[in-house]
């Protein structure tokens, strides 16, 4: 699929987007590209950064959320090799973990 927010030659189109989006924008693009829950929260360690301290807040508490009641649970959190059929072993994959997190805010 597409991405719709790429502009020519992979550069990022530059959006006006309310604080919902952002966030969106955030995690998608964190784990939709095989990264870990880790760089989400580089991504608040950003926000923070900036000043942004009840969106950060909001992203960890959702993570927290999905991750105590287990909602979704990508391969490494169920302690299952890096293989190509986790995802028929019931692993998460990084966008359902995304989704996930995103649903929980």
């Amino acid at each position: 699929m597409a991405d719709p927010y790429k502009g020519p030659e992979g550069t990022y189109k530059v959006l006006v987007v309310d604080d919902e989006e952002v966030i969106r924008l955030l995690i998608h693009d964190a784990l939709s590209n095989d990264f870990s829950i880790a760089m989400v929260e580089s991504a608040c360690m950003m926000l923070d950064h900036l000043g942004e301290n009840e969106l950060s807040g909001r992203i960890r508490s959702a993570i927290g959320r999905v991750v105590s009641h287990g909602e979704a649970r990508t391969y490494d959190m169920m302690k299952l090799q890096g293989r190509p059929d986790v995802l028929e072993s019931g692993a998460a994959s990084t966008v359902e973990m995304a989704d996930a997190i995103i649903a929980g805010l």
